[in-house]
C-alpha cells in the first residue's frame, strides 16, 4: 500500500513508505520473521497461554484487514 488516499479500499495511510519493504509474494520464512517481529511487540504482556497470545495477534491482524472483509468477528 501506499501512502495517502487508496480509492479501492477508502483507506488512507499515513506512514513514510521508506520505513517499510512489504513483499507482494512473502515466502513462508517472510511470513514467519514478520510473525515473530509482531509477537515481540506482546512480550509486555503476560499471557496465560501461547492460545491468548495468538488471540491477541488476530485482533491485531482482523483490525488491520477488517475493510477488505465482508464479515469479521468482534474481538473483545
Amino acid at each position: 500500500m501506499n501512502a495517502g488516499y487508496d480509492k479501492a479500499t477508502g483507506m488512507f495511510g499515513a506512514f513514510d513508505e521508506r520505513q517499510f519493504n512489504v513483499p507482494n509474494h512473502p515466502t513462508f520464512n517472510q511470513a514467519e520473521q514478520a510473525l515473530m517481529e509482531l509477537s515481540e511487540l506482546l512480550n509486555e504482556f503476560a499471557f496465560k497461554t501461547e492460545h491468548d497470545r495468538a488471540a491477541a495477534i488476530a485482533g491485531i491482524l482482523t483490525a488491520v484487514i477488517r475493510p477488505s472483509l465482508s464479515l469479521a468477528s468482534m474481538i473483545h
